[in-house]
Parts: structure tokens; C-alpha cells; sequence
């Protein structure tokens, strides 16, 4: 599979929506994305933040 650049709207565009993926690069890392907020769309990058999980940071 080719790795492709697509906005999380794409793919998850409603509240609730959830997705998951391998991020692998030897470690397997599974990473799931649930929406839990959904703003108007902005043309300016937006910014992820983990809110849950292993790592996750913690605010």
C-alpha cells in the first residue's frame, strides 16, 4: 500500500467516527483515532493531540 497524504475529514468526517492504523517502522504501533470534536474546516494545518493511551500526553 502507498502512503498517501489524506485529511482526517477524508476518512473520519463526524463525531464518533473511528479509525486505525499501523504505524510500523519494526515496532507495530496500532494507533486509533476516535473524532471527538468536529470545528468547521480551516485551510491553516490543525493540531492533533492524544488524549488517551500508553504515551499519551497528559492535559
Amino acid at each position: 500500500m502507498s502512503i498517501a497524504k489524506v485529511p482526517l475529514c477524508a476518512v473520519a468526517p463526524a463525531v464518533g467516527d473511528k479509525i486505525s492504523y499501523t504505524y510500523d517502522f519494526g515496532d507495530g504501533w496500532v494507533h486509533r483515532i476516535e473524532v471527538k470534536k468536529a470545528l468547521q474546516h480551516q485551510q491553516t494545518p490543525c493540531r492533533l493531540m492524544a488524549i488517551g493511551g500508553t504515551s499519551a500526553a497528559q492535559h
